[in-house]
């Protein structure tokens, strides 16, 4: 602000803010957008848009631990996995099934390079790093996420991957 507020404008600037941070700064970025949206889309498709239908939508994207699961595919047949890579698997689920809202939103992010649920799978693979260089490693262009087979335990699996999501790895400047 660029002015001192007082109680009796404190209502007028604070709508005035709002009015160009959420209407006037996008208005430019929303008319390029539209520019490159076919008329034919207003009249058929947008013009017939409900709120009901912009919440299903939002509904459809936002993650569930059960439809990031779904997501998820082996590079190599389960059948033709090796026990240990089994039980690695399992518990890249079962760490997947107990994330919150935020943390399955930063796990897609680290992932995939989006927070909602991805239209394609999610390839798993596994590689043999070990020590200290041991560390899920994720290739966001193709969706395919290499997880180290060298888990003992799952306690193991879940603080490595937590102390991922924690970190600031998972910031991407989008300005």
């Amino acid at each position: 602000m660029g002015c001192i507020l007082k109680e009796e404008t404190f209502r007028d600037q604070l709508l005035n803010m709002a009015r160009n941070e959420l209407v006037l700064k996008p208005r430019s970025l929303c008319e390029k957008l539209r520019q490159g949206i076919p008329e034919v889309h207003f009249d058929q498709f947008w013009s017939q848009m409900t709120i009901d239908h912009i919440s299903i939508l939002h509904a459809r994207l936002k993650p569930t631990p059960e439809k990031v699961v779904k997501c998820l595919k082996l590079a190599e047949p389960l059948r033709l996995l090796d026990m240990r890579r089994k039980k690695v698997f399992q518990y890249f689920k079962d760490f997947i099934e107990q994330l919150g809202d935020e943390d399955l939103q930063k796990f897609l992010q680290f992932i995939t390079g989006q927070n909602c649920v991805p239209k394609h799978t999610i390839s798993v693979q596994f590689s043999n790093l070990s020590g200290a260089e041991r560390r899920p490693v994720a290739h966001t262009c193709g969706y395919l996420i290499e997880i180290p087979e060298a888990y003992d335990s799952y306690a193991d699996f879940e603080t490595e991957f937590r102390n991922v999501l924690q970190s600031d790895i998972l910031r991407f400047d989008v300005q």
